[in-house]
């Protein structure tokens, strides 16, 4: 994984090298920068880099309290943005240039709203904002971007940071930092939005149904709502679901190369709560999250997912999977790396009721408290295999220090080494009530370290 986690940067790398050859000559967008400051001490986007080394901190930057500036050029048609504001920013319009710039007295506070803007937003900040409105920046059907801009301790109502709605919205660049609010903490996101995450941190933010990012388009599955995060960092992050990402009944939401570590769940997936949504999990370092279920990624009914070339270490949960707890879900775990996580079944991946196999992954060092202590599988309604891994040092408080299955009608076990692992029974396998074909030919397992139950 080492060697293609490189590989994938420089195809990114080609890939927005060409989206710039494209966009050459394209009409020129709109341009804003922003300061909301509403007090003293404040920290610029730039002190933080998302790179694989992990963040960069610098001294905080000062400024005056209670500051408001906008400055911004017209696009290729000559067009000034528009924008709206709060109460909040009344007194400030004198400090308003090169923009079409209303009140409205419904908004709390110094809140800005975008609505039918093509626009860029850069080095920009919106600091210490504390009201009851949506966010910070409300944006409504707009094709926004926003460029090293820093989004610091706001708490709003339902997002400190970022409301989104029936947009398309690519965050570069950016930081967001010790925002709260009741939905997600840095950015909600519902109706048909797309919404593109690239090179960005997210540390510190406390929500609800997500503790960074929260994407729930409302109602049925929505066939417009996407999610992609690309490059980015998500570090202690907190919230009851999903305090990395929290995303539902979107059509797509895929993630790669990103880092999650540190985050916290009261309930459900520290790193990742996905549901109803496929979508892919790539190239990511997921590391010290802990939560009730599912102490890293946590996955209910996503048909057609792929979780490949992923690390899973030193994760926690309470109850079900540490690393991977999958529910309902189609898809495979392949060129996975699961290291010292500690579940109660499944220390490194729980599925239930899943058509999905495990290949070619790495288990080391996890624990379960009761089965399991690498991979818990149930209740598979198709094929389902385990090819190509190696369970090293797994450990289990019952049966199956490596692997425990229950239920599989149809599946195998093959290619596969297991050396030191331990349970009360069952120290390699424990099979209960499951047709899996164990291929004694070319696995390194001892017959005496499976336990057969009620067969």
């Amino acid at each position: 994984m080492a060697i293609l986690v490189p590989l994938l940067v420089l195809l990114v790398a080609d890939l927005c090298d060409g989206a710039s050859t494209l966009t050459q000559g394209a009409p020129r967008v709109a341009e804003c920068v922003i300061k909301i400051i509403g007090a003293r001490q404040v920290v610029s986007a730039a002190s933080v880099r998302a790179t694989s080394e992990g963040p960069t901190v610098r001294e905080p930057e000062t400024s005056e309290p209670s500051i408001a500036t906008i400055a911004c050029s017209p696009g290729s048609d000559g067009l000034l943005p528009s924008l709206v504001g709060g109460q909040g920013l009344a007194g400030f319009r004198a400090n308003f240039t090169g923009v079409n710039y209303d009140t409205d007295e419904s908004l709390p506070g110094p809140v800005l709203k975008l609505t039918g803007q093509k626009l860029i937003i850069r080095d920009s900040l919106f600091s210490n904002l504390v009201n009851l409105a949506a966010a910070s920046l409300i944006v409504i059907s707009c094709d926004l971007v926003t460029r090293n801009t820093t989004f610091f301790s706001n708490s709003q109502a339902a997002s400190g940071a970022l409301f989104l709605n029936n947009s398309a919205v690519t965050v570069y660049d950016s930081l967001f930092d010790s925002n709260r609010g009741y939905q997600a903490g840095g950015i909600t996101a519902v109706g048909s939005t797309s919404l593109l995450v690239n090179f960005t941190v997210f540390r510190h933010n406390n929500g609800s149904q997500g503790g960074a990012i929260g994407m729930s388009p409302q109602g049925q599955l929505n066939t417009e709502a996407r999610l992609q995060v690309v490059d980015s960092l998500f570090l202690d992050n907190a919230a009851v679901n999903g305090a990395g990402v929290f995303i539902q009944r979107a059509k797509q939401a895929d993630m790669a190369n990103s880092t999650f570590s540190g985050n916290s769940a009261s309930q459900n997936g520290a790193a990742v709560f996905q549901e109803d949504t496929p979508g892919s999990l790539t190239f990511c370092l997921l590391s010290n999250n802990r939560a009730q279920t599912g102490g890293a990624g946590y996955y209910n009914r996503c048909l057609g997912m792929r979780w490949s070339s992923n690390l899973f270490r030193n994760n926690s949960a309470n109850s079900g999977g540490a690393g991977l707890e999958l529910n309902q879900c189609t898809g495979d775990v392949d060129h996975c790396s699961f290291h010292q996580n500690q579940g109660e079944k499944g220390g490194g991946i729980f599925m239930d009721q899943c058509a999905s196999s495990v290949l070619n992954c790495t288990f080391t060092s996890n624990a379960a408290t009761l089965l399991g202590g690498a991979l818990y599988r149930s209740y598979s309604p198709s094929r389902s295999d385990i090819r190509g891994c190696s369970f090293t040092n797994n450990s289990a408080g019952q049966f199956g220090g490596a692997v425990y299955e229950q239920k599989i009608d149809s599946g195998s076990i093959e290619g596969c080494r297991f050396s030191g692992n331990t349970a009360k029974s069952g120290p390699s396998l424990c099979t209960r009530l499951s047709a899996t074909d164990v291929a004694g030919d070319n696995i390194s397992l001892d017959p005496a370290d499976i336990e057969y139950m009620d067969h």
